[in-house]
């Protein structure tokens, strides 16, 4: 092929892949998909990909061209293009050993150190053909011509992917199938097209084949990130029954409504509503998707605190201070504080104490503060309870992801604990 044709039919190559990589990278940024350390390496190497497809389809571009300037330009895109590509091979030994690590911690490490010293030896090797023509040069023509060493980029590049292919090989049983498949094909699309590369000469096949990864890869971890994120769903909502519906909870309700039979009916039959009614609540907020009414989970609230009123009689005060209630937060989202409050707060003082809930509007914000006067707690230090974490952990977490709210807990030994979700006006 004459080089007009090479140099359109590589520009379209570098051009397309450049489209779709900042495509991808539109995507992570829109969707966030940047939180982890795998996927922050990938967004790097997706930044480093597009800049050396544009650099490079420039130089293209350019190739061929009479003007002056073209020749010194030519020889600083080029280094660019270079340096990048190395840069890229060593992105590529980081991610494979971020997300490896992920799934085997303590992996050896000492591929990647190999590959960062490649990566530097190289640059310095571009460097030193800036003036020497060892890995490219421009004729009289201002046309790239490959130098004595330029098969050396691509065995470096070729020989960076296989060592990665390997150590996703050597460690699979802590993989499981999806993930060395996803792994083989990010290292090996782009080792066969460097070998395609060899058969049709000057046709920059290797940069198409890294964007056919990285929009395979992009699709796998993106599928994965769905199913981790349903998985997570589904253990908080076990988490939330786990945490709510416990066992010495029922026991002692069902204690206290058989002392009630005892010639009092009335107060028996009640304390069975609230109960049953108490139950369907846990029950249905597995199956609330979206935030509920606030009145809603308050009447939750009402029927735990009367429960826990017929067990421990005057030793439990509460208090309403009920200001606003037209907004709404996540299912079971006040009813852990306050047992929380009854548990740990004021049932573990003798003379037991009051819980004080209460409702305020602000800055644009609703405001429910749940306030003990029982032992208090270091907020420093891990309780040994660890469903009391699981449900507070849980809490937070469906507030921010909810409807945007946060949940802040101050707690002085000895004083008590205050504990304030603020839910955005207008979020739910």
């Amino acid at each position: 092929m004459d080089y007009v044709t090479i140099k359109t039919i590589n520009m379209s190559i570098e051009l397309t892949g450049f489209s779709v990589a900042v495509a991808l990278l539109t995507g992570m940024l829109i969707t966030r998909s940047y939180r982890t350390k795998t996927s922050r390496i990938l967004l790097c190497s997706l930044v480093v990909h597009s800049v050396l497809l544009l650099l490079d389809s420039i130089s293209w571009g350019l190739g061929g061209r009479p003007e002056a300037y073209v020749r010194p330009l030519e020889y600083g895109i080029n280094f660019l293009v270079y340096g990048l590509s190395y840069s890229y091979n060593y992105l590529l030994t980081a991610f494979v050993t971020a997300y490896i690590s992920y799934k085997r911690p303590g992996l050896n490490k000492t591929l990647l150190y190999i590959s960062a010293a490649v990566t530097v030896g190289m640059i310095l090797l571009t460097v030193v053909s800036q003036f020497t023509g060892l890995l490219f040069y421009f004729d009289e023509n201002n046309t790239f011509q490959a130098g004595p060493l330029n098969d050396l980029s691509i065995g470096v590049m070729l020989f960076i992917a296989g060592a990665n292919a390997v150590m996703a090989v050597r460690n699979r049983k802590y993989l499981d199938v999806r993930d060395i498949a996803m792994l083989l094909a990010y290292l090996l699309i782009p080792m066969a097209c460097a070998v395609a590369e060899a058969v049709f000469e000057n046709i920059m096949l290797i940069y198409a084949g890294c964007t056919v990864s990285f929009v395979l890869l992009y699709v796998s971890l993106q599928i994965r990130q769905e199913m981790d994120a349903m998985k997570r769903e589904n253990e908080m909502k076990t988490a939330i029954m786990l945490t709510q519906i416990q066992p010495h909870f029922l026991y002692n309700a069902l204690c206290a409504i058989q002392d009630l039979c005892h010639g009092r009916a009335p107060e028996a039959e009640q304390a069975t509503v609230e109960f049953s009614e108490y139950l369907r609540a846990n029950l249905e907020s597995l199956s609330a998707a979206r935030p509920i009414a606030f009145e809603q989970e308050l009447r939750h609230v009402r029927n735990y605190l009367s429960l826990e009123q017929k067990r421990f009689k005057e030793d439990l005060r509460v208090e309403y201070d009920i200001g606003p209630t037209l907004f709404r937060l996540p299912a079971l989202t006040l009813q852990p504080i306050v047992e929380n409050a009854v548990r740990y707060g004021i049932m573990q003082r003798e003379c037991g104490g009051t819980v004080r809930i209460s409702t305020a509007e602000k800055d644009g914000n609703y405001i429910v503060t749940v306030k003990d006067d029982g032992v208090g707690f270091d907020v420093n230090t891990p309780k040994a309870d660890g469903r009391t974490h699981i449900g507070i952990d849980n809490v937070r977490s469906r507030l921010a992801q909810m409807c945007g709210g946060t949940l802040v807990i101050d707690s002085v030994p000895g004083v008590g604990t205050t504990a304030v979700l603020t839910i955005p006006n207008g979020e739910g």
